[in-house]
């Protein structure tokens, strides 16, 4: 009786559906592709390191008359083989000072950019540290000045070779900047005025007064395009001698 049954149909699988992946997405698989060591794909520099990316930890002060500024047991972020500790500087003092050298972890820290607008001088240095949580940065300067703060960063997967540096002293203090795609970019700012600064094209992380009436800011943003010509501003309510310095770099 079961010959008379129909012969079963066959039905073919249902297609796949392929959509393009999201940046969110590749962003997400570089760390484990870099864990396979996967080479490089077209348009990013190598997989698991190709997105710089920064973290802002604090901010130290001394208010003390010193030439050179020793801040001890400074926190610097997770030890990694990648760490750069990035760190934004600012002084005041009677006349205008220079900074001469830097130092991070008992290693030489590079002088990215350094700037200075009458006694107000603010400086961006970088080293990498790639192990320990805690570290001795140490600044000093042309001659003496009256107080001295430092904000710090770790930064990973970048290049510490800058893409680009800018300063000015112009009211306010405005620069453009290049910034490569999955960089970041830093920057610091002082016055010789005690009021707030807004900050345009960089998202601020500190802003306080550390010697009054000197005040210092710094700021920072991660970008996943390309930026050419990048304006950025601090603006201060009030500004006296402003300064500022840029820097931005590549991921590695």
């Amino acid at each position: 009786m079961f010959d008379a049954l129909p012969p079963k149909l066959w039905t073919p699988p249902k297609p796949a559906i392929i959509r393009a992946a999201s940046l969110d997405d590749i962003n997400r698989a570089m760390p484990l592709l870099g864990t396979f060591g996967a080479a490089s794909v077209r348009g990013f520099r190598s997989l698991g390191a190709s997105v710089a990316r920064r973290s802002y930890i604090g901010r130290t002060v001394d208010t003390s008359n010193q030439t050179t500024y020793s801040f001890t047991s400074v926190y610097i972020g997770t030890a990694a083989a990648d760490r750069i500790n990035v760190v934004c500087v600012g002084s005041a003092a009677a006349a205008g000072r220079s900074m001469s050298a830097a130092a991070i972890a008992g290693g030489s820290a590079s002088i990215i950019k350094d700037a200075t607008n009458a006694g107000i001088n603010t400086s961006i240095i970088a080293a990498a540290v790639p192990t320990g949580t805690t570290a001795t940065i140490s600044v000093t300067y042309s001659a003496g000045c009256s107080g001295c703060f430092i904000d710090v960063y770790a930064m990973y997967g970048a290049s510490i070779t800058p893409t680009a540096t800018a300063s000015t002293t112009a009211t306010p203090p405005s620069a453009s900047l290049n910034i490569d795609a999955r960089g970041v970019a830093f920057g610091c700012s002082g016055n010789n005025a005690n009021n707030d600064c807004t900050w345009t094209g960089l998202a601020e992380d500190a802003d306080a007064v550390y010697d009054s009436p000197f005040r210092g800011t710094s700021a920072s943003a991660e970008f996943a395009t390309a930026q050419t010509g990048l304006t950025i501003t601090a603006d201060w309510a009030t500004e006296s001698f402003p300064c500022m310095v840029l820097a931005s770099f590549p991921p590695a």
